[in-house]
């Protein structure tokens, strides 16, 4: 692995940095939040470029947007190498003129290890949003495009300065898919201060005595099991709930005639995707968690942040990185889903019990508040680059 020498670290001039994304500012998700809070950090002592496939959206003053050609749609016999044919796709949009003028290039998308070619002078970061191959395994996905991503985020890895994770089970599975048992990525745990969330969130909770309602928030695919939210719904008509999903995606349809066959169609609300996640979790009591792989999951931090109860899975054999930050009992819940029954018996409780509901979700608020008391996470992503933080942020409410 390569490390920042010492002229980039004294620089004196602006530092020029380059982010490399498929999504870009105005998008929706985890990777995307995170990139938007490094952007508003940097830009103001930075020259930051944002390249994606996106057409520019808001962004602080001063920071570029480009917006790459979109990748080609494989033909039909080539699908199954459609991660390889988007990367050699970004290897010739990605301008060599575009990596060399930059400081710092931070890569956010495994299709762009080609685009990287091993020769250009910029510093890399390759912040890996999620151990691709593991996650495509768990949504169902084949060996091969399995086999292409692992290769993909491998090359990606060994090309840059550091390698940033999101916790540590995220780590472990770089190096057990991807073959980087000699890896020493560093871990951050992407627990970002509020882009939104107004501080009367609190006070704004549901009232008490209002029926309950569990906000599901995710894409709708295979690995975040929405399937086994709606079971665990529909055994329990009997207790007053509303139960809202946030997010689309290609199980949408399936996920509604579900609800539908179960006879809960009238409990569950499909909002669809939301980019104002804060409004839907002050309308919530529970945020429940059914994903079978996340690198961290960053919507029960939101949640825990909400002061709305997290309640995610209880199983040994999950990637779940958001469980390095909770404590089962104490700000969250972790039920057992391959036992539907008893998991619906422990979650009746907690729809039923609305003290239980709110110390457990001041209890997650304080743990957030005790986690964003320390550096943020873009102060901890200067100090691994060795720049001194320009601009702190705001005290929390």
């Amino acid at each position: 692995m390569k490390l920042l020498d010492p002229p980039f670290r004294a620089a004196s001039r602006r530092r020029r940095v380059l982010f490399l994304n498929n999504q870009g500012l105005g998008s929706i998700g985890g990777g995307v939040s995170i990139m938007r809070h490094l952007v508003e950090a940097f830009a103001p002592d930075m020259d930051v470029t944002v390249m994606s496939y996106d057409l520019p959206d808001q962004a602080p003053a001063g920071v570029r947007q480009l917006q790459m050609p979109a990748p080609p749609l494989p033909a039909t016999a080539l699908w199954r190498f459609a991660p390889l044919i988007r990367a050699r796709h970004m290897a010739r949009t990605v301008t060599r003129a575009e990596l060399e003028a930059a400081d710092l290039v931070i890569v956010l998308d495994c299709h762009a290890a080609l685009a990287l070619n091993g020769g250009a002078p910029s510093k890399i970061v390759y912040l890996s949003l999620s151990c691709i191959a593991r996650q495509e395994r768990a949504g169902g996905r084949g060996r091969l495009p399995c086999a292409q991503y692992a290769w993909l985020e491998r090359r990606a890895a060994l090309m840059a300065d550091h390698v940033v994770v999101a916790s540590q089970v995220h780590a472990a599975e770089l190096a057990r898919w991807e073959g980087l048992r000699r890896l020493r990525p560093i871990v951050l745990n992407p627990c970002l201060p509020s882009s939104g969330l107004p501080s009367s969130t609190v006070a704004a909770r549901p009232p008490a005595g209002q029926m309950p309602t569990i906000l599901c928030a995710a894409r709708m695919q295979p690995e975040k099991s929405f399937t086994l939210a709606l079971e665990l719904a529909a055994r329990l008509r009997d207790t007053p709930y509303r139960l809202v999903f946030a997010g689309d995606g290609p199980q949408r349809g399936a996920l509604q005639a579900q609800a539908a066959s179960a006879g809960i169609a009238d409990r569950v609300n499909f909002a669809g995707p939301t980019q104002n996640l804060p409004a839907l979790l002050a309308q919530a009591d529970i945020l429940l968690h059914t994903s079978t792989y996340e690198s961290f999951g960053m919507v029960v931090f939101e949640a825990m942040r909400a002061g709305v109860v997290p309640v995610g899975r209880r199983d040994p054999g999950l990637i779940l990185g958001y469980q390095e930050i909770v404590r089962d009992g104490v700000d969250c819940r972790l039920l057992d889903l391959t036992d539907l029954d008893a998991a619906a018996a422990e979650f009746r409780r907690l729809l039923i019990d609305a003290d239980e509901r709110a110390c457990l979700g001041e209890a997650a608020r304080m743990s957030a508040r005790r986690i964003l008391s320390g550096p943020s996470y873009a102060d901890r992503f200067r100090d691994l680059l060795g720049v001194p933080a320009v601009l702190k942020e705001p005290a929390l409410a």
